[in-house]
């Protein structure tokens, strides 16, 4: 790597993990007890102004008129693999007529690889995203415009966390009927959509972290004590577009403070209510209908077994369902709260990867000892346990 003589690029003044990028060395190898924040950004659209440059691609995407004239030339992005799985991956291209640079990204995992937690720090995220970027790709000449950049509009972000839910698939499955919303909810797979992900201004997506994991032949990253910390979780995950971050005002970085993503994602969050029973009282019911409901909730017997024939059954179902409100066409599921209101709060904090005297000081911090070097470094809050 070759460095001009603005001290600005000189190693001394990149941050410690650029450089451990640098020297060849791995991220944080983080597990679901390294925690980083109860909430993760999980995917970034941003652009951040930088000046006048000479554009990262060389290669344009052409629209061209009737005649072959050139309409409209866009830069193509360079597209940056997440991790070894290839799972995701990072684009950035210069835009604007080469005066700023988008990047579309998930954080986390280009930072930090595949973990099931991760910072929430979106300052953070952005520079260390932008920094490990412009090293691959031997662009480090724009480093000091993008530190020194105080125009970064962000265009789009997810963010996450995880819920303990019982039997997450068969939860999972019951969930369309259970949530009362005027959203419109699809059901694919081992996910739950509320809203419409593609072209509301907001949505949730809500799925079976095991189950997405396996799916994608990952769980082979995890380790076998993560794996069964993960069997019961459900993870969800909001979706924020750029008109929602509009009405927010949340659209501009310096709008985000260190605690934003998880005061955001609370609040959404709360939207997402289940139906209460109308009543359980069996009272409402004829003899007939509470042995079936009995034998449906007790046995656990599904309804085309407790009734064969097809129309008894369609006629007691509905008239169970008008009474007390409950469909015995579905799994008896018997939690009494709302899971989906809950988070997994961190249990401890154990950084790994990087000797916690080496995390670069950028945001508000606290210091605290490692016991495995036995130093006392001073480090993010936004890498703290709640």
């Amino acid at each position: 790597m070759h460095y001009s003589n603005d001290t600005r690029l000189c190693p001394e003044h990149l941050s410690k993990i650029i450089k451990k990028h640098l020297l060849g060395a791995r991220y944080y190898d983080l597990s679901s007890h390294d925690i980083l924040s109860p909430v993760m950004i999980d995917r970034l659209h941003f652009i951040i102004s930088i000046g006048e440059h000479s554009p990262i691609a060389e290669t344009y995407l052409l629209e061209l008129d009737d005649n072959g004239e050139v309409v409209k030339s866009t830069n193509k992005s360079i597209k940056l693999k997440t991790d070894a799985t290839d799972e995701t991956a990072s684009y950035i291209r210069s835009v604007y007529d080469n005066t700023a640079i988008e990047v579309i990204t998930s954080p986390n995992k280009y930072i930090y690889g595949h973990n099931l937690y991760g910072s929430s720090d979106i300052r953070f995220l952005i520079t260390e995203t932008v920094r490990k970027a412009l090293t691959e790709i031997n662009r480090i000449d724009i480093l000091p415009n993008v530190v020194e950049s105080t125009e970064i509009k962000i265009l789009g972000v997810d963010i996450n966390s995880m819920c303990i839910a019982p039997r997450p698939s068969q939860y999972l499955s019951l969930l369309p009927n259970r949530l009362d919303t005027n959203s419109t909810i699809t059901a694919k797979d081992n996910t739950v959509y509320v809203g419409n992900h593609i072209h509301s201004d907001s949505a949730f997506r809500i799925y079976d972290k095991w189950v997405e994991r396996n799916n994608k032949k990952m769980l082979q990253y995890l380790s076998s004590k993560d794996q069964e910390w993960m069997s019961d979780k459900l993870r969800i995950e909001l979706i924020l577009k750029s008109r929602e971050l509009d009405k927010l005002e949340l659209s501009d970085v310096a709008q985000w403070s260190i605690n934003i993503a998880e005061i955001i994602y609370k609040k959404y969050r709360e939207k997402l209510k289940l139906m209460k029973s109308v009543s359980e009282d069996l009272s409402l019911l004829d003899s007939v209908e509470a042995g079936y409901y009995c034998r449906w909730k007790y046995v656990g017997d599904p309804l085309e077994v407790i009734i064969p024939a097809e129309r008894t059954r369609v006629r007691y179902r509905k008239s169970v369902k008008d009474k007390i409100g409950v469909d015995l066409a579905r799994p008896y599921n018997g939690e009494g709260m709302n899971p989906l209101l809950q988070m997994v709060e961190p249990r401890h904090m154990r950084m790994s990867g990087i000797p916690l005297s080496e995390i670069e000081k950028t945001v508000a911090h606290m210091d605290v000892f490692d016991i495995d070097t036995g130093t006392k470094a001073n480090i993010p809050l936004s890498m703290l346990m709640v």
